[in-house]
């Protein structure tokens, strides 16, 4: 695959590594390859006046398809006057901002059953026997339907 040349999945594929980083561009898409043989989909822009690198994927993880798609959004959101990489680091912070399970299941006891039940202390029993060492130090918002139905399973077994 040579420079200029529109990038193909079989080019893709076949980069390879050099002693420095370098990088190559298909209509606003950029793939840099690393020294490391690493490939990292890249697309660059500008907002006043500033340049910016946003990193859309790692190739293949991501495909030249996916990349392609992606590449849509953003371009998009630009559109829209929106900055992707500020869009991309306020999700971070929610995510780091989010309750863990451990942190819910204290919330819960401190705020509804301590004050409403007076066997708050065979939930937080049933919470630390069965669910802390579990889900604890994973984010509430990440336990999905099918979590919740092996964790019911391994109980009652």
């Amino acid at each position: 695959m040579k420079k200029g040349d529109p990038f193909t999945d079989k080019g893709i594929r076949g980069l390879k590594a050099k002693e420095k980083p370098y990088v190559l561009s298909d209509d606003g898409l950029y793939i840099r390859v690393l020294p490391t043989g690493r490939k990292v989909w890249m697309h660059v822009y500008s907002v006043d006046g500033k340049r910016h690198w946003y990193k859309l994927g790692v190739y293949p993880d991501l495909s030249l398809a996916d990349a392609r798609v992606k590449l849509r959004k953003v371009k998009s959101a630009l559109d829209d006057g929106k900055d992707p990489a500020e869009e991309k680091q306020r999700l971070a912070q929610e995510r780091r901002a989010a309750l863990t399970v451990e942190e819910l299941c204290q919330e819960y006891l401190d705020k509804w059953a301590k004050p409403r039940k007076k066997s708050w202390k065979e939930d937080k029993r049933c919470l630390d026997k069965d669910v802390v060492p579990v889900w604890g130090k994973r984010k509430a918002k990440d336990i999905t339907k099918r979590d919740v139905i092996l964790l019911l399973e391994s109980i009652v077994e």
